[in-house]
Order: structure tokens, then C-alpha cells, then sequence
């Protein structure tokens, strides 16, 4: 059984650990979702917010800021709430709403939309104020477990200078999204030491791919699909078996740049991620570090910022979506001269639907190959990563081992 929470520490012990069609700005119009949320009774009300704090359990005394160890959220279980809130753009079609909470109660969850998906100002789902109330009462709320995004868009990086990353690693849960969501991930990590999941937004296409892999990574024992599944013709189900050419985790393991105390996996169960046969290698081997990354616009906005990643030692991994490859040569270019390319482990590079160039230009491979190759380090492209109807759901921040001949990346989830 998982305890409240799990804290990985000792990080500096990490390099002698055991292991080695729409852009995302794009925005969607409101139509009549006060009704039906309300008349649903899916909204929680800021009025008992006040009801939650004193009923919760709390981690440690002293500032978030003060001490970043690792904390890995508990898993999910038949029956657990999960809510949904609105960072970003305005969510408009009742339909989508309703698919979620279909698919999402499928897998045994009961979902409780926040106040924030029905809202609206100017392009946003409500204010700044009222997106970052929202996701405050649900990390405040024990009745839910977990707290997914409706959608991506513009707007989350709003929300950093309100929000109160202390409360949130005093009551972690999981939180999980992607696109513009990356700047949440990022700024937990970074300010609260939570590792949260970069996986699908409410709004996701909840394709057999995308729902397996948030199953397997976000339930509690996998979700009932064994403890390592894999994709595109093989799979191992129950089993913990390596990666050929990388030494299984184990024991203890950290993020450069995030101090901590000690953990061990030794119970836990190895999940292994593998596409579905699409994948380019440019650069074959195996490599293990913290998983760091997301949408590359916004790990480009990060840069300068207090929460702007470590990178030095980690499996960096990018998407994006509707940037032809001069842009992606752009933002690549950008990481390269900010140092948040030197001394990576490895990278990957998920889809980038909508990001061809006339016949004439460079190809996004030859850009990637451009920029990535002289490191010397292992480079796939095409996993499952980003705006796609298939979309893995990965632990921002959490150890991981990338083998770049199989497309495949693994890790030890904690039991």
C-alpha cells in the first residue's frame, strides 16, 4: 500500500545511483455551460474551502522553498474524486464536458468540475484570481485525489505569482495536463517539489493508448494492467524485467539541483512507455535521469523565469504543435545558447502535429539532428508525447530510463 504521499531525497547521490488542425494559443468561444454544470451540482462552491484546511494532514513545517525534496503524489483508486479546473482558455462545447466525465468515470473515478470551467474573462476562464482560487480549493479539498486540467491555451503563467506553492506541497495530490499546462508542471516541480504528470487535458481525444497509460501510471497497482505494459506490439504484463542496456532503478536516486533525504523503490513496480512503432531514432543507446520537459514553446517562456528547469543530467523531452521547423529550429537554438542543453542524459521529442515546411526547407528531423547529435547523447523522435490523440502520461521530474533503440522509456513507480 502507498503511504499519504512518497518523498525521494538524497539527490546528490543521483550520478552513483543504482541506475544510470489547432495551435495551442488557439482558443474556443463560451456556450451555456453555467446551466449545466450548475444544475449538475459538479461545482465546488469557494464557501467550503474554508472546511478543508484544518481537516488535512500536513507534511513537514517550514517554507516549500526551503526544503525541495521529491514528493510523489498517491495513486488513484476506483472510487477517488478527481476535479476539473480550468487554468487557461475559455472551455465552450457542454459535449466535451460531457465526454470527459464520461471516460473518466469509466475508469471508476467520480468527477467534480470547479467553478473555474464555467467562467469567462476576455479569452480566459475567469480571472487570474479566480483560476488560481480554483486550483487552490482543490489541492485544500481531501475528498479529491487528483486535479486534471479541462484544457490547455494561454494564460496558466498568470497564475504563478498567486499561487501558494507552500499549501500545495503541504497537501500534494496529482495533478495532470499538458500544452500550456507545462508552466504548472514546471513551477511545482521547481517551488514545491511535487512531481505532477504531463498527460491529457480534460479535453483529451481519450484514445485506448492515452487511457491505458493514465491508468497504468496513475492507479494504484497500474489500474489492474499489470506492472509494465508495453506498446506497439510487445507487451510485459506483471513483470519488473530491465530495459536491454540500462540497469533497472533502484535504491535511491534525486534530481540535480533539488536537495532532499533518502527513498527506496525497491517495492515499487516498473512501468515501461513505448510507442506505437513511429518512432525515428537518431541517436541509439540507453540513459537515465529526472524526466524534465513539455511543450517546447513554454519551456522556451520559462527561460528567465524562477521557474525555469534544471536540466543538467535529465532526460529532456519536448512537443508542440503547428510550428513549422524553422520555429522548432528557433526555440531549439534559444535552449542551446540558455545552457538548458548542456549535459542532458538524452532527449526525446514527442509529436509536433501541423509542422511540416515547404519540400525546399530543412525537415524537422534535420533540424533536430542539427541541434541534438553533436551531443552525443541518445535522440528519439515520434513517441507519444503531445497533441495527438495519443498521449503518454509521464512524471514530471521522476527518474526514468530512456532506451533510444526501442523507442521505449521506463520507470520505477513507488508501491
Amino acid at each position: 500500500m502507498w503511504s499519504r504521499f512518497y518523498t525521494l531525497r538524497s539527490f546528490s547521490t543521483f550520478r552513483n545511483m543504482h541506475s544510470t488542425g489547432m495551435k495551442r494559443s488557439d482558443f474556443l468561444t463560451l456556450a451555456g455551460l453555467g446551466m449545466m454544470l450548475s444544475s449538475s451540482g459538479l461545482i465546488l462552491s469557494a464557501s467550503r474551502a474554508n472546511l478543508y484546511a484544518s481537516g488535512v494532514q500536513r507534511f513537514a513545517p517550514g517554507m516549500a522553498q526551503k526544503d525541495h525534496s521529491l514528493i510523489y503524489p498517491s495513486p488513484l483508486k476506483p472510487g477517488d474524486t478527481i476535479a476539473i479546473v480550468a487554468t487557461a482558455g475559455i472551455v465552450s462545447d457542454e459535449g466535451t464536458l460531457l465526454l470527459m466525465r464520461q471516460e473518466l468515470e469509466a475508469m471508476g473515478l467520480k468527477v467534480r468540475f470547479g467553478a473555474s470551467v464555467e467562467l469567462r474573462h476576455g479569452y480566459f476562464s475567469g480571472t487570474d484570481k479566480e483560476r488560481a482560487d480554483d486550483l487552490h480549493r482543490m489541492f485544500l479539498d481531501p475528498e479529491v485525489k487528483a486535479i486534471m486540467a479541462v484544457r490547455g491555451g494561454w494564460g496558466t503563467a498568470r497564475l504563478i505569482p498567486l499561487l501558494d506553492f507552500e499549501m500545495i506541497r503541504k497537501y500534494p495530490k496529482i495533478f495532470c495536463g499538458f500544452s500550456d499546462n507545462t508552466t504548472l508542471h514546471l513551477a511545482m516541480l521547481k517551488h514545491a517539489g511535487l512531481v505532477s504528470f504531463h498527460g491529457p487535458n480534460g479535453n483529451a481525444e481519450w484514445s485506448e493508448l492515452t487511457k491505458n497509460t493514465f491508468r497504468m501510471v496513475l492507479f494504484e497497482g497500474g489500474g489492474g494492467l499489470g506492472g509494465s505494459v508495453g506498446f506497439g506490439g510487445t507487451a510485459e504484463v506483471g513483470g519488473t524485467a530491465g530495459v536491454e542496456g540500462t540497469v533497472g532503478l533502484g535504491g535511491t536516486a534525486g534530481v540535480e539541483g533539488i536537495a532532499g533525504v533518502a527513498a527506496n523503490t525497491a517495492n515499487g513496480r516498473k512501468v515501461h512507455l513505448r510507442s506505437d512503432g513511429m518512432t525515428t531514432v537518431l541517436r541509439g543507446g540507453g540513459a537515465s535521469g529526472p524526466l524534465i520537459g513539455g511543450n517546447l514553446s513554454i519551456l522556451i517562456s520559462s527561460i528567465g523565469t524562477s521557474y525555469q528547469p534544471e536540466t543538467k543530467g535529465s532526460i529532456l523531452f519536448a512537443e508542440d504543435i503547428g510550428e513549422p521547423p524553422y520555429k522548432i529550429d528557433r526555440m531549439l537554438t534559444h535552449l542551446k545558447l540558455a545552457g538548458m542543453l548542456d549535459g542532458i542524459s538524452g532527449f526525446v521529442f514527442g509529436t509536433c502535429l501541423n509542422c511540416k515546411e515547404a519540400e525546399s526547407a530543412f525537415s524537422l528531423r534535420d533540424v533536430l539532428e542539427h541541434h541534438l547529435l553533436p551531443l552525443d547523447v541518445p535522440v528519439v523522435m515520434g513517441l507519444d508525447i503531445g497533441h495527438h490523440e495519443r498521449n503518454f502520461t509521464l512524471p514530471v521530474g521522476w527518474p526514468v530510463e530512456l532506451q533510444a533503440d526501442t523507442g521505449q522509456l521506463s520507470t520505477w513507480l513507488p508501491e
